[in-house]
């Protein structure tokens, strides 16, 4: 196995990219004095562990041996001495370690964006079904240059022995096997209908149509074994279903929704039934085991969008434990962090699945504080349904503008409730001339100081069961803090005019509207703005219907993918 797509270059050079595999893997260093600063600090690392360690590491060792992964390197050959060891996995198998920390500290940072589930959550569309492919050992598939492998060497047992093929470990392993892997993944859905996509050695497919999708699967390893990969057929799913494992999650493609995997699930809460007892009887744990715990449950955002909110006390501890004893001591969880606990576990318990669906927005409420009350006005259409207005009691009336703002947005909500409910509202568009406010709850994330309103505005949107999108209503004075607010929607660019009516005669086309500008940089005289401005006929495109219009769009780049997928799902003609 190891290094073996280096016999298939016939076949990589078809996509062109012969000279890439036969190079192989190679270190690519920081600076000049990223060599000299190794060799300064090279000594041989020994191997450490328990003789039960070292008996399942001997057995590992001798089968990468035989597959040609690890080779026998002489002493005088390394320039480089990496630490191992074996961990026992969660199933309770051992798996051997290659620590490549300090060797990573030398080389080169690579700006490199992986597919992740905000790209499986933008690609599925409710009714597919999917398969699931899994590599065998995927990174020893591609082998290592000769002149990087003298600094993958490790010891074991008075013997050394460096990687011929790729290691897990190096920071550079990832980004080598997605570059690798890239040009098949666009030869198959060039060639194919089907939706691919790829983390690492996790292959996800995807189709609305079960018997085109199993046949697909097939080819796709197919192609995975012409180019010169393993399946793991254990892990592989090839019969399509709707209910997917995929990056840490299940899939329900049926009624698009996700939730934590259920092996995942119980380990989390046994991690935070752990915690909840440490803090309670005031047991040190370390700094580092904190922090990991933190970094579990703020991945879990994709269903919990919330999670920050809830991991701000942690995090907050955290932060002051290693700032004043440093990341390798210990430190004692204050009881202020239970109640946070006690939230991650209930719903961990219920795992209920969220929506990935975005529903546009059947009503607006439109929210405003003022030192001495607050207001907030309901509309659908354009019309108003009803207005609603309060006075803050003594305490309110002294929290900051942030608090009272976020407060005002929580009455509204509360004002409107039995309203919403009648009619059925199920996403409810939410406007503010707060900047601070709107970027809190959209990135549901807060300081310290207005913590307790974001999360009251959250437990009220939950209760009702909606959806809410949230966007600034600017005023003439902040414009610094609308462009805080709006940042990921920015669209301040525009094609040449003449460009633009060049392409339109070309291509026969006569667009109806501009559907990503403002009043300065708009093409159309009808044209639909990122922000309230001047002579726009609507805010926010992707809420608008776009029907009965041949669009002209250049939206934000990071709106791309949820443009495109409402073209698909509107079967909309459109100038992009």
């Amino acid at each position: 196995m190891g290094g073996q797509t280096a016999r298939y270059l016939e076949q990589w050079e078809t996509i062109n990219m012969k000279d890439f595999i036969q190079q192989g893997f190679t270190l690519q260093w920081k600076d000049n004095l990223s060599i000299n600063n190794l060799q300064r600090q090279l000594k041989i690392m020994k191997f450490r562990g328990t003789e039960e360690e070292a008996k399942e590491y001997k057995i590992m060792l001798e089968e990468e041996l035989k597959e040609n992964i690890v080779i026998p390197i002489r002493k005088e050959q390394i320039k480089w001495y990496n630490p191992t060891f074996m961990i026992k996995k969660a199933n309770g198998k051992w798996r051997k370690i290659l620590d490549a920390k300090a060797l990573n500290k030398q080389i080169a940072d690579f700006h490199f964006k992986m597919h992740d589930s905000n790209e499986v959550k933008q690609t599925i569309r409710p009714g597919d079904w999917g398969t699931s492919l899994d590599l065998s050992s995927a990174f020893h598939h591609l082998i290592v240059q000769t002149e990087s492998q003298p600094y993958l060497a490790f010891e074991f047992q008075n013997n050394y022995y460096t990687y011929r093929a790729m290691p897990f470990g190096t920071k550079h392993s990832p980004i080598y096997f997605a570059t690798a892997m890239e040009p098949i993944m666009q030869q198959i859905r060039m060639k194919t209908e089907i939706r691919i996509i790829n983390y690492v050695d996790d292959i996800l497919l995807l189709h609305q149509n079960k018997e085109y999708l199993k046949n697909m699967t097939q080819k796709v390893i197919e192609t995975l074994i012409y180019f010169g990969f393993t399946m793991n057929t254990e892990k592989s799913e090839i019969e399509p279903n709707q209910t997917v494992i995929f990056l840490g999650w299940e899939w329900n493609l049926a009624n698009a929704t996700v939730k934590t995997k259920p092996k995942k699930r119980l380990l989390l809460l046994h991690d935070l039934y752990n915690m909840r007892r440490w803090i309670r009887t005031g047991t040190e744990i370390t700094v580092k085991q904190t922090a990991k715990l933190i970094g579990k449950l703020n991945y879990l955002r994709l269903q919990f969008q919330e999670a920050s909110l809830f991991l701000n006390t942690m995090d907050y501890q955290k932060a002051q434990a290693a700032r004043l004893r440093g990341w390798n001591t210990t430190m004692i969880m204050n009881k202020t962090a239970i109640p946070d606990i006690n939230w991650w576990i209930a719903k961990l318990r219920a795992n209920t699945p969220v929506q990935l669906i975005q529903i546009p927005p059947q009503m607006t409420m439109t929210t405003d504080a003022a030192p001495s009350g607050w207001g907030s006005t309901l509309e659908k259409e354009q019309e108003m349904i009803a207005m609603a207005h309060g006075t803050w009691n003594k305490r309110q009336a002294k929290l900051t503008s942030n608090n009272r703002e976020i407060k005002a947005i929580t009455q509204g909500l509360r004002s409107f409730a039995k309203t919403l409910k009648s009619l059925q509202i199920q996403s409810l568009a939410i406007r503010s001339d707060n900047s601070t406010a709107v970027f809190d709850i959209r990135k549901w994330r807060a300081s310290t100081s207005l913590i307790k309103e974001i999360k009251q505005v959250h437990q009220t949107i939950e209760k009702l069961g909606i959806q809410i999108q949230i966007t600034h209503l600017p005023g003439v004075k902040n414009e610094i803090a609308d462009a805080l607010s709006r940042l990921s929607r920015a669209g301040d660019y525009k094609l040449k005019e003449k460009i633009f009516q060049q392409t339109c005669l070309q291509m026969n086309l006569n667009p109806t509207i501009d559907l990503f500008s403002q009043h300065f940089n708009n093409l159309l005289p009808r044209f639909m703005s990122t922000i309230r401005g001047h002579g726009e006929i609507a805010i926010d495109a992707l809420n608008q219907t776009w029907k009965m219009e041949l669009p002209w769009i250049h939206p934000p780049i990071p709106l791309l993918p949820a443009v495109l997928k409402k073209i698909r799902e509107k079967q909309i003609e459109a100038m992009i």
